[in-house]
């Protein structure tokens, strides 16, 4: 979680994504379960996780906040953005490989979504995001990571599904000169000004 001094503060709060694929819950609430959970739009363990998280940084419910994630992150970022009981002002929304276009994410939210053509887990929810004002999508083949493995060269189907090459995606995306992209990269300065404090939580299960 990232907060800027502001005046006002905002705050940046990332979402991990997947770290435990046993389909049963345990202590980490970043797992399978809540991968489940959050594509049937039901709440999760990790979301609310990620409540107690802002509650404890002292976010306040007018301060602007941007949900940001990969995989599982984002998805649980667009339903939260989606929420109207959240509690939060969710101003901006950033996802890699998330499929969110399901989540009525309300019009004064500004979004950008990128997702790679080989990433079948970016088209899970079976439908393309909204051609809309205040969405942006980024599309594109995925990167090799200029290592020796043929996955690393080649990623294919398989391993399309990957963080560091989305990080990728959105260092070319950041300076594309795209309208749309820096319409939103202006939209969201107040993110990335003045001094910033970083603070880390773990999101567990109770």
């Amino acid at each position: 979680m990232i907060q800027s001094a502001g005046p006002p503060p905002s705050w940046i709060v990332q979402i991990p994504s997947t770290q435990v694929w046993d389909p049963h819950g345990g202590a980490i609430s970043n797992d399978l379960t809540s991968d489940i959970a959050a594509m049937q739009g039901e709440q999760t363990a990790l979301g609310q996780a990620v409540k107690d998280a802002m509650a404890a940084a002292g976010i306040s419910p007018t301060d602007p906040v941007m949900l940001e994630g990969f995989s599982l992150g984002g998805i649980t970022a667009g339903s939260l953005a989606s929420d109207p009981d959240f509690g939060y002002n969710v101003t901006h929304l950033v996802t890699a490989g998330s499929p969110i276009a399901r989540f009525d994410i309300p019009d004064d939210v500004q979004v950008l979504s990128m997702e790679f053509n080989e990433d079948p887990v970016a088209r899970l929810d079976g439908q393309g995001n909204p051609d809309s004002a205040n969405w942006t999508t980024v599309q594109g083949d995925a990167p090799r990571l200029g290592g020796v493995n043929p996955e690393q060269q080649d990623p294919g189907i398989a391993s399309a599904h990957n963080a560091q090459r989305y990080e990728m995606m959105a260092d070319e995306t950041s300076s594309s000169g795209d309208p749309s992209v820096d319409a939103y990269l202006d939209s969201a300065s107040g993110f990335f000004s003045g001094d910033q404090q970083v603070t880390d939580y773990s999101p567990t299960r109770r």
